[in-house]
């Protein structure tokens, strides 16, 4: 028979070198956060920005604060109510489109 060869291998991998830089026995205070990026960075293959943008759903008002606060509740219910039986409308005529 052959002799059986065991191998060994980590679970996790050994953590990066600068975890020395948070030991609490260590007389030096640790390092600051890094400055927050500005401008375009890259994260998880995607590229973002730091820039403002507009949001063009939330941008436009979807009540008034002058009047009756009532009516105004009763407004917004009744469109909400509108378009949410729009919507399961939709979804019945054709419910592989909303997957």
């Amino acid at each position: 028979g052959g002799v059986a060869t065991v191998r060994t291998a980590m679970v996790h991998p050994p953590p990066p070198s600068f975890y020395k830089l948070y030991d609490p026995a260590r007389e030096e205070p640790p390092p600051g956060p890094p400055p927050p990026v500005v401008g375009q960075y890259t994260a998880f293959g995607a590229t973002h920005t730091t820039e403002k943008v507009e949001d063009v759903l939330h941008s436009a008002k979807l009540y008034t604060t002058d009047g009756d606060i009532r009516e105004e509740l009763k407004r917004l219910n009744k469109e909400l109510l509108t378009r949410f039986t729009a919507l399961v409308a939709n979804m019945v005529q054709a419910p592989s489109q909303y997957e």
